[in-house]
């Protein structure tokens, strides 16, 4: 019976009692609060377009490939035009001799390396139709007009805060 009293009270002791850290628990320091800057880019592209007629035989100029980007920070909103002009804004090496899909991904490779990570991503495909010369609703564009597949998106990004 002594015993189990002896246990018991010893039992009530550890739990009344506080938890008393050792040194060196109490020297660690508490951790650094981590601290995130985020940002936005958003990309319009439209592919290039080889020259044409159209039904009435007037001829659609041929058109290059265009991107538009907006790189948004807290700090600062800049419209650019291509990933090369994000590239030399990022004071990165870049080929522009390769597809739209290679200058893209080389531009994100310098985001990479100045410590920027994708967190969320938002793409989107649409065909649009110019309304240069359209007769009416409904009707095909002529002259000048016609169809576009125009790719959207917006990338955000987050870094630490030295």
């Amino acid at each position: 019976m002594r015993t189990l009293a002896a246990v018991a009270l010893a039992a009530a002791v550890l739990f009344i009692l506080p938890y008393r850290p050792t040194t060196a628990q109490e020297k660690q320091e508490k951790p650094a609060v981590v601290k995130w800057e985020y940002a936005e880019l958003s990309y319009r592209t439209t592919p290039a377009r080889a020259a044409t007629k159209d039904p009435d035989g007037n001829e659609i100029p041929a058109r290059e490939s265009a991107s538009t980007i907006l790189w948004t920070t807290g700090a600062e909103e800049e419209t650019l035009k291509g990933w090369g002009e994000l590239a030399d804004k990022l004071k990165a090496p870049f080929k522009k001799d390769v597809s739209a899909a290679g200058q893209r991904l080389q531009a994100l490779n310098a985001l990479g390396a100045a410590g920027w990570e994708i967190v969320d991503q938002q793409v989107a495909n649409a065909t649009t139709m110019t309304t240069a010369g359209r007769a009416g609703a409904g009707q095909p564009a002529a002259g000048p007009g016609g169809f576009t597949r125009v790719t959207t998106g917006t990338l955000f990004f987050k870094r630490r805060v030295p």
